[in-house]
């Protein structure tokens, strides 16, 4: 038994005394070789696992980024979407104003138009009142136009005695004269209006103000032109207007009898211009 235990360790001795020492440093040189390549190989490994978590966290913003702008993209198409359909409509609209502008410029140009001619009915009137007054002092009558109405004034000394409503014979012929006229230009309406000065009248039966006398002389002429000259009664109406519509100071004679005067008021028809209006 000892002699196999010595002859084994013999043996190993033999074994190890066999390898070079040159061998063991080339050895020992690939050990460290080997250990140097696998320090890079782990710190390559390392670098790379950075950078691909680095490229993982760029990849994600690049999709969350993507998202983003598909949503954007999307809100866009609709805000597109959106302003083409008001666009659309704007222009929808727009034409229609246009075409209701066209309307109302040719019914404006036809208002115009007729006014035009009314108030060259106005003109014509007024020459075939003048001329057929013409013996009238111009102290008692007053013809003129205003804003496209043809005014006759006639003065209280003409048509009535002082505080009464009944028409002097002389007055119901210068009435005949104007109905003549009015009958011949049925294209107006008629309006009579009583004007007294600021006296008080004296109050009885008949008469209680001076609203009262203004309203009856207004109706004593509208019965002249009516019943006796046959004007149109439905183109005619009658109104008192007292003392509150002066042209003259009341505080002279002179200012008062020039406030004591009859209207005859002579308007175009405005259901003329309706009509006009609602035809276009």
């Amino acid at each position: 038994m000892k002699k196999l235990l010595f002859v084994v360790v013999a043996s190993a001795l033999t074994l190890s005394s066999c390898i070079s020492k040159k061998d063991h440093e080339a050895l020992q040189n690939k050990q460290k070789q080997t250990q140097q390549e696998l320090l890079a190989s782990k710190s390559a490994y390392e670098i790379s696992d950075t950078e691909r978590k680095s490229l993982g966290i760029q990849n994600k913003s690049l999709l969350e980024r993507i998202a983003l702008l598909e949503k954007n993209n999307t809100h866009y198409s609709d805000q597109m979407d959106k302003m083409s359909l008001l666009a659309q409509i704007t222009s929808e609209n727009l034409g229609k104003t246009l075409n209701k502008i066209d309307e109302n410029e040719a019914k404006i140009d036809a208002l115009n138009s007729s006014i035009a001619k009314k108030d060259s009915l106005n003109q014509i009137l007024v020459a075939n009142l003048k001329g057929s007054l013409s013996d009238i002092n111009d102290d008692d009558l007053n013809i003129q136009v205003e804003k496209g109405v043809v005014f006759v004034s006639i003065s209280d000394k003409l048509l009535f005695s002082s505080g009464k409503y009944d028409v002097s014979k002389k007055a119901i012929s210068v009435l005949g004269t104007v109905a003549r006229v009015l009958n011949n230009n049925p294209d107006f309406e008629i309006m009579v209006e009583g004007h007294t000065d600021d006296k008080s009248v004296i109050s009885n039966d008949k008469i209680s103000d001076n609203w009262d006398l203004s309203v009856r002389r207004a109706t004593a002429v509208v019965r002249i032109l009516t019943d006796k000259y046959e004007v149109d009664a439905q183109r005619v109406s009658a109104a008192g207007r007292a003392q509150y519509k002066p042209i003259y100071s009341n505080e002279t004679n002179e200012g008062r009898a020039k406030n004591r005067r009859t209207k005859i008021i002579l308007l175009p028809k405005t259901q003329d211009f309706l009509e006009l209006w609602k035809k276009k």
